[in-house]
């Protein structure tokens, strides 16, 4: 997932997902970037270990600045 921080971000970026399938969460993921200028780009990954099938989606749960 592409983000972009408007005024900038000076410590980090947290972001959560919930993965679901069929409707229904199974897991979760979650990634931290480091600081970020005003109107940065970067791309977070989001990995998990599990196994989740192809069909499976992610849903943004959280995101926060720090």
């Amino acid at each position: 997932m592409y983000v972009v921080s408007r005024y900038g971000c000076p410590s980090s970026v947290y972001a959560k997902l919930n993965i679901l399938e069929k409707g229904v969460v199974v897991s979760y993921t979650n990634d931290v970037l480091g600081g970020l200028e005003p109107m940065q780009k970067d791309l977070m990954k989001f990995e998990t270990y599990e196994s989740i099938s192809g069909k499976a989606i992610g849903r943004l749960r959280e995101i926060s600045c720090y």
